[in-house]
């Protein structure tokens, strides 16, 4: 995941060249997260590395998916209330991460199987969201907790693990926030 690596470098976790070896150890040791290699070749403790990525790469990338996934939802019958969320927050509880080699294979012309693409480590994180914050223009605050979400972060794909009821209780809220007067 190169934006961890710039993220690790630019916190002064590891340096520029550090980056690079730990990129060109990873291509080597298939199946391992940026995270783990520089926290085995680097020795920088796991919990600082964990820390940095939850902060820095997770929840960001939570915060941006689930304020344009509220903004399309308050898009209804030729309205468009997207602008009335001002922010979100979240933070989490608890995460697990799990990773995986993929490496693509196709047929070369002589008919043996060949590496179409180099090995990619695929990031899986499952994690709660123990509080989300929703603020709007009006200066009110929606909030939810215990929401459990499964996050690829090779695909950058997001799915709910507690099903789509979230979404919808979330978008019925907003509406009644949006209808309440100020």
């Amino acid at each position: 995941m190169e934006l961890f690596g710039k993220v690790l470098v630019q916190k002064k976790i590891i340096t520029a060249e550090q980056l690079d070896t730990a990129l060109q150890n990873q291509e080597k040791d298939t199946g391992l997260a940026l995270g783990d290699i520089v926290s085995r070749d680097f020795s920088v403790p796991q919990e600082v590395v964990e820390t940095l990525f939850v902060n820095e790469i997770l929840i960001p990338f939570l915060e941006v998916w689930f304020m344009n996934t509220f903004k399309e939802k308050l898009k209804t019958k030729g309205n468009d209330f997207s602008h009335f969320i001002s922010g979100l927050d979240i933070s989490i509880s608890f995460f697990t991460r799990t990773t995986s080699n993929q490496v693509a294979f196709s047929r070369n012309q002589s008919g043996q199987f060949q590496p179409s693409m180099k090995n990619r480590v695929d990031e899986q994180v499952n994690a709660v969201i123990d509080i989300m914050t929703i603020r709007t223009i009006r200066k009110q605050t929606l909030t939810f907790t215990g929401i459990s979400v499964k996050v690829n972060l090779l695909s950058n794909n997001l799915s709910l693990t507690d099903g789509p009821g979230f979404i919808s209780e979330a978008r019925i809220r907003l509406m009644q926030a949006l209808k309440k007067k100020s």
